[in-house]
């Protein structure tokens, strides 16, 4: 009896323990299908839960502007980035970038000092300008003619050096400021007389290499210019100093790095930069030469100069060395951000690394490519390198790519994706000074599954779309002139068929068995749709309809009902047929560049503009514009849709936009 109800025991025991390791095995298959399909009600990467921006969460907002009272929060985010944010179990995700800590102290340091020599040194000039007239001449008998020519010559020295005060100042206090008061206006005059090849190397923008240096050496050439004339016209030290400038000039020729397109500078384009510098000294030499023959003898210790010539002298020095040798050495964070979704507070902050500064296209950013999450992992991308985080913001693993900043014209602006075991990162060569690459890394750890590098793949910044089949899924990739599906788990080639889509920037969009690609920058474009039949290396590709007219260059394609919408860069809005490309529609949207990805919901269409506003167009074939909200900032980046509304990242600020 007794061994009866130990068996009885032993058997309740066994049970329980089976069921307790079957709920949690369940448990687990559960949470792991959720995690790697992901929740279809959130927005957990770049362009929504199937990468086709389109999303059925309920009502979305149409009308609103800054101030409306259905903005839930607005929450101001650190730094500049462009990605769009992504939601996951609640929480906000988005990358940003900023200056290094050491970069950020540094400047601030600078500032101030410089501003302190300013005052410093102003001071002494106006407690010594009655004893000394800049450039005059104390002895000697002077013609009328000579007399002009040093009236001319202190004109010319006092320009120069309140020129270059102003200028030094604004590029010490670093590039936005120098940006906005100086090269943009520049920049403008340049394009009316013909020399518009001089505005991507009129430039302070960080990674811009040939333009910091031509820049920055042009603004220290003229504050050794100021410095010289500082000396009387008939002072030895004129021509010494024009001798040594013109030295200096040559060597800011000899030594200018390659430019964006890692191609050098033509000769003509770096002299234009010296020109204005040796202009001046020719006339200190010609005028010293003419002068020196009266007399009058200079004082080169006289304290009375130094309040002049050690200004500009300084101010050279922190203009040049600082961007062209200390920058290079400290770099850019890359940065991911957390948000609480119902109050807009950011729960945290994590720099996953440092690095330089890469060239980057005008109007792209540190932070573009958009991060990814499956309920466990945050995984971001800055091209530079690549980063994988959990929901506290411990960083679990990350790879720097070492080579980036010298192999990069435009900036990154692929985004990852994730697979069930993967996240996929795609890097295509910009100007073929090394091979493209594909590779996938576990997600917990970092280590590579499979990497390959396709020989035909470059030039493209689309984000690839993740396919799921029944005999295995598959990666889509847009590349130059190709769509190419590569096997989700290997990395195998599948399939490649040829489009007309040279260098694209949008992403593609899946809608059943169609394939929608659009783009094309320099070179050929159009917008293509295919229907996919079969599986594997057995699928038929059969293309339904192209147009080359108003194909996007850089925003992403939405469809919705059937309906295909694409906006130009300059606000051209299409509606098309999805199977026969008839045009339902074309209108020219408010005006403004339009960067950011349409997206779609709630029987509604989103175009973003750079300005911030952002048109909301009913999906239906005939033309109606709901509304046009001003957001009050600039807004390049996409916006995401979530239940109950939708977040949009301006220039500052990220917003919560609820329907009313």
């Amino acid at each position: 009896m007794a061994s009866i109800r130990i068996s009885m025991r032993f058997s309740f025991v066994v049970l329980l323990s089976a069921l307790v390791l079957g709920g949690l095995i369940l448990q687990e298959i559960v949470l792991g299908a959720e995690s790697n399909n992901g929740d279809k009600s959130e927005w957990r990467q770049w362009r929504g839960p199937d990468g086709s921006g389109v999303i059925t969460v309920g009502q979305l907002p149409e009308v609103w502007d800054s101030s409306s009272p259905n903005i839930k929060w607005k929450s101001e985010i650190p730094g500049e980035g462009i990605s769009s944010p992504i939601v996951s179990n609640g929480r906000v995700f988005l990358t940003t970038a900023y200056e290094s800590s050491i970069d950020a102290s540094f400047g601030k340091i600078l500032s101030i000092v410089s501003s302190i020599c300013l005052v410093f040194f102003s001071m002494l000039a106006v407690l010594n300008f009655r004893k000394n007239r800049l450039g005059q001449i104390t002895d000697g008998d002077l013609t009328n003619g000579d007399k002009l020519l040093q009236r001319v010559d202190r004109l010319i020295v006092g320009a120069t050096f309140i020129g270059f005060i102003y200028i030094a100042m604004l590029a010490i206090l670093g590039a936005d400021a120098f940006q906005s008061f100086v090269a943009n206006k520049v920049h403008f005059l340049l394009w009316k007389i013909g020399l518009w090849r001089l505005n991507p190397l009129l430039t302070l923008a960080p990674g811009a290499s040939a333009g910091i240096w031509l820049t920055s050496g042009s603004i220290a050439l003229l504050g050794l210019v100021a410095s010289i004339g500082c000396f009387k016209p008939n002072s030895k030290m004129r021509p010494i100093g024009s001798l040594f400038i013109l030295i200096t000039a040559m060597l800011l020729i000899i030594f200018t790095p390659l430019n964006q397109w890692k191609n050098e500078v033509v000769l003509w384009l770096r002299i234009i930069f010296i020109v204005p510098a040796l202009i001046i000294v020719f006339w200190y030499s010609i005028n010293f030469f003419r002068i020196s023959r009266h007399k009058g003898t200079p004082n080169f210790d006289s304290p009375r100069y130094k309040s002049f010539v050690a200004l500009p002298l300084l101010l050279a020095i922190f203009v040049f060395i600082p961007e062209n040798i200390l920058k290079l050495q400290t770099g850019i964070q890359r940065v991911v951000l957390c948000l609480d979704l119902q109050t807009g507070e950011i729960l945290w902050e994590k720099s996953v690394f440092t690095a330089p500064p890469e060239r980057k296209y005008r109007i792209n950013s540190y932070a573009t490519p958009t991060p990814c999450s499956d309920g466990r992992y945050i995984a971001a991308s800055f091209g530079a390198g690549i980063a994988c985080l959990d929901f506290e913001g411990n960083l679990l693993w990350h790879e720097k790519d070492s080579r980036y900043t010298e192999n990069t014209r435009y900036g990154a602006a692929t985004s990852l994706i994730m697979t069930d075991d993967a996240i996929v990162m795609v890097q295509e060569s910009e100007i073929g000074a090394r091979k493209s690459w594909i590779v996938a890394y576990k997600k917990e750890s970092g280590d590579k599954l499979w990497q390959i590098f396709p020989e035909y793949a470059r030039d493209s910044y689309s984000t690839p779309l993740y396919v799921k089949q029944g005999s295995g899924n598959q990666l889509l990739i847009c590349t130059w002139n190709a769509v190419v599906a590569y096997d989700s788990e290997s990395g195998e080639r599948l399939w490649m068929e040829e489009v007309p889509i040279q260098q694209s920037v949008p992403s593609m969009v899946k809608v059943g068995d169609l394939l929608c690609v659009t783009g094309g920058t320099h070179g050929d474009k159009g917008t293509v749709v295919m229907r996919l039949s079969g599986e594997g290396r057995d699928t038929q590709r059969e293309i339904l309809w192209l147009t080359k007219k108003g194909v996007p260059e850089v925003a992403s394609p939405v469809v919705y009902n059937d309906m295909l919408f694409v906006v130009t860069e300059t606000g051209i809005m299409t509606s098309y047929d999805l199977n026969s490309g008839k045009v339902h529609w074309k209108t020219r949207l408010k005006k403004g560049a339009y960067y950011s990805s349409l997206i779609a919901g709630d029987g509604k269409v989103y175009a973003s503009n750079a300005d911030g506003i952002i048109s909301v167009i009913a999906a239906d074939k005939s033309l109606k514009i709901i509304a046009e909200n001003d957001l009050g900032e600039g807004c390049y980046a996409s916006p995401a849709i979530i239940k109950g509304g939708l977040l949009i990242r301006g220039s500052k600020h990220l917003y919560f936009i609820e329907k009313k």
